[in-house]
């Protein structure tokens, strides 16, 4: 197998990524693939990848992996970021926290039916046993958690435990192949990155309702960790807009992969915003939200039109964003005073706006959510909860809820 074929096998499975699970599919966006020609891999293993998203391979090992095992293995690097894993050593030993983290991610991936060539992975009870100590409940435990429960292993030992890469304690490599350690504050910057790359394919994992098996416990955690809501509401939208294809121009992706791909073709879609007035929400909050939703509407208005639906207990005010009213719009005060109801303002977008796509409320939570059968609406829901709000117990699968952080 030449260097070209190493390269057509790794842009394969690149793509097979991209139209599998949407949460691998985002991030795999943010992985820069290329061939270690700088020798940092050792002989033992096959891959490294860095935190800032950069995965390196040796050829002899792509070329003797099947397609299928080659997929799992750039997924297993994939969740070697999405859990933040290149960022959380600190202080534990490197050997440890490697053989931790491994084990987490690959009992992940079995999970999901993934093949991997090698490594650790838990054994048909759920467990894993290292130098005669048992770990129970693999797939229930954080790398962390398996973390405390491993022994300490002998340097003699290490090589019983086979694994096909190396992630290192933090490092990047410059365009020379230097090996660069970050510091504290830079890896803390790469960590804020990834964590909202996180938060958004989260979202849209959920509104497919296509959440990776095992991922469920993170998402509690990502909750209650600060929310760049602007980012998961843009992509929420733009993940909405129907897609059509050409081959008479070629995408930007396809490019990228030294790949032709059909180019998409968008059309214009009526999308829905609901904001409730009825005094709970404060006015630097609604004046942010309404600013990103006219953004919104103003970046993509090729491809959507916008309506807006102030309410409480019923819808007091509509309009549709365009420049005309944006100042009218703008002006809109939280009422104050009586309670909120959701049911009145679904039932006006189902009846008035027959092929609307996606609902983004604004409110804090409380209101009848709880009663409503989300479902009955076929459009996707999406609820932005104020700071002080509260997230409504529905089913992930009904609607998706981001809370915004307190200051």
């Amino acid at each position: 197998m030449n260097k070209i074929d190493t390269e057509d096998k790794i842009n394969k499975a690149k793509i097979s990524i991209t139209y599998s699970n949407p949460f691998f599919a985002y991030l795999s966006l943010y992985l820069n693939i290329e061939e270690d020609k700088y020798g940092i891999i050792p002989e033992n293993a096959g891959m490294a990848v860095t935190p800032n998203g950069h995965l390196y391979y040796r050829k002899e090992f792509v070329d003797k992996i099947s397609d299928r095992q080659l997929l799992g293995v750039l997924t297993h690097e994939i969740l070697h970021l999405a859990l933040l894993h290149l960022v959380r050593l600190g202080k534990k030993n490197m050997f440890k926290w490697n053989f931790s983290t491994d084990l987490a991610v690959n009992t992940i991936l079995l999970k999901n039916g993934y093949e991997l060539p090698m490594g650790l992975k838990p054994n048909n009870k759920n467990e894993f046993i290292a130098l005669g100590k048992t770990i129970k409940n693999i797939d229930a435990k954080s790398a962390e958690e398996i973390y405390e429960e491993l022994p300490e292993i002998p340097e003699d030992k290490k090589t019983i435990y086979v694994t096909f890469d190396i992630h290192g304690k933090g490092e990047v490599i410059d365009e020379n192949g230097k090996i660069i350690e970050l510091t504290e504050s830079e890896l803390q910057k790469i960590e804020t990155e990834w964590f909202n790359k996180i938060q958004t394919a989260m979202v849209m994992s959920q509104q497919r309702g296509s959440l990776p098996l095992g991922l469920e416990r993170y998402v509690d955690d990502l909750k209650k960790a600060e929310i760049n809501w602007r980012v998961v509401l843009r992509r929420f939208i733009q993940q909405v807009m129907p897609n059509d294809y050409t081959w008479l121009k070629s995408s930007k992706r396809g490019r990228a992969l030294d790949i032709y791909l059909p180019s998409t073709i968008k059309e214009k879609i009526n999308i829905a915003i609901g904001v409730d007035t009825s005094g709970s929400i404060e006015q630097k909050e609604l004046t942010k939200f309404l600013s990103e939703i006219i953004s919104i509407a103003n970046t993509y208005k090729q491809f959507i039109d916008m309506r807006i639906f102030f309410h409480d207990f019923e819808v007091q005010n509509d309009y549709m964003i365009k420049n005309g009213n944006i100042g009218q719009i703008m002006a809109m005060k939280p009422r104050g005073g009586g309670g909120t109801s959701h049911k009145p303002l679904l039932e006006k977008i189902k009846k008035e706006m027959k092929n609307c796509k996606c609902v983004v409320c604004f409110t804090d939570g409380c209101s009848d959510i709880e009663e409503i059968k989300l479902k009955d609406y076929k459009f996707t829901k999406l609820f932005i909860i104020n700071k002080h709000g509260m997230i409504p117990k529905v089913k992930k699968t009904d609607a998706m809820f981001i809370k915004l952080k307190e200051d």
